[in-house]
């Protein structure tokens, strides 16, 4: 989504501009995909959500899926999720 033509321009560009959104891109998405994806892209990784947000709100986009729990633990400098049935 970013056409600069020199790496300088793009990293600027990559750091400064929105990401567009995925509706934009993909336009049967649902609106709540759309949204979880752009706060997981946000540039501040304080407005990213958490590995066990991502995965609830993902998981109840999933017809059914409703019936798992989620957990995620830390697992040295990476996030792992565990799903369990309920």
């Amino acid at each position: 989504p970013y056409p600069q033509d020199d790496l300088v321009a793009l990293q600027a560009a990559v750091t400064t501009t929105p990401v567009p959104s995925l509706l934009d891109v993909v336009n049967d998405v649902p609106a709540a995909l759309s949204s979880l994806i752009a706060r997981c892209l946000a540039h501040d990784p304080a407005e990213r959500p958490s590995a066990t947000e991502i995965a609830e709100r993902a998981r109840a986009l999933v017809p059914g899926a409703s019936t798992s729990r989620v957990k995620a633990r830390r697992l040295g400098s990476e996030d792992a999720l565990h799903v369990t049935d309920a």
